[in-house]
This record gives structure tokens, sequence and C-alpha cells, in this order.
């Protein structure tokens, strides 16, 4: 098998279990064209950088998700459809985290209540970190997509 078949095999797996959490997590609808190029823009503003392709695609199709405790953050403060709340503004919060001044070499992408889901943007490392001890790194992966995997996993409790 082909590393691009292998590849198109292992999205279109976490696109299915993506879409059964649909059903009992909070998923909300993706971003559409306008709001990207809002949110780009904004990224650009407020942090100086462009997020990675694998996260953008992610917002396309689902603008944040949140479930068992786990959230990735959205490209504005977004209500949830099916309950009270919101999710998390991906500027806002990277702008929060960046209150401590090593947090800039960081991209934030969600978190949990013991996690937070990061790209170490000298190494290009997707992160999974220890939120109390950051130092502590549990899990490291060379795509956001692995990153995602690992959510959503997480959001499953598998």
């Amino acid at each position: 098998m082909t590393r691009t078949a292998m590849m198109l095999m292992k999205s279109k797996n976490l696109e299915d279990k993506i879409s059964e959490l649909s059903e009992s997590y909070l998923l909300t609808p993706g971003a559409d064209e306008s709001e990207l190029d809002r949110f780009l823009k904004n990224c650009e503003n407020n942090l100086s950088l462009t997020p990675p392709i694998g996260y953008l695609s992610f917002l396309k199709s689902y603008n944040g998700i949140a479930g068992n405790g786990v959230f990735l953050y959205s490209t504005y403060r977004k209500p949830f459809e099916k309950c009270a709340g919101e999710n998390n503004d991906f500027v806002e919060m990277n702008l929060f985290w960046r209150d401590l001044d090593w947090m800039s070499d960081y991209l934030i992408f969600g978190d949990s209540d013991m996690d937070i889901y990061v790209l170490e943007i000298t190494t290009g490392k997707y992160q999974v970190r220890d939120r109390q001890a950051f130092d502590n790194l549990f899990n490291e992966f060379s795509t956001f997509e692995g990153l995602l995997e690992h959510v959503i996993n997480q959001i499953a409790n598998e």
C-alpha cells in the first residue's frame, strides 16, 4: 500500500471516528470561507503567524469540538448548539497563554483539565503536554492529524 493510500485510509478512519462522536459530543459546524479569511487575518494581526493547514482543514469541517472535558478551539467564541456554553477562541486563548513569555514558542490548539495540545513552533512537532507541569511531554506527533486523532481518542475514552 502506498504512503498516500495509507494516509487517505487513516484520514477516512479519523473522519469516521469524528462522525460517530457528533451524536454525543459538541462538534460545531465547519467555518465557511469568509470566516476562515477573517480568522487568518486575526491570526496574522495578533499572533504574527498562519495556523498549519491541518488545523485549517479541521476548522473547515468542524469549527471546534468539546467532549469529556477536552476542547479544540474554534475561530471565535462559538456557542454550542446542543447546550449552554461556548467553545474557546483560538486567537484569544493563544494570547492568554502568551502572557507567559516563553509560551510564544508554542501554538495552542486546545486543552483538557490535564493536557494542553500544542505545536512547538521551533521543531514543528505537535505535542501533548501536561497543563500544570508544562515540561512534561506526554506524546509527540509529526502532523496535526496525529494530534487530532489523539484528541478524538481522548474524547471517545479510547
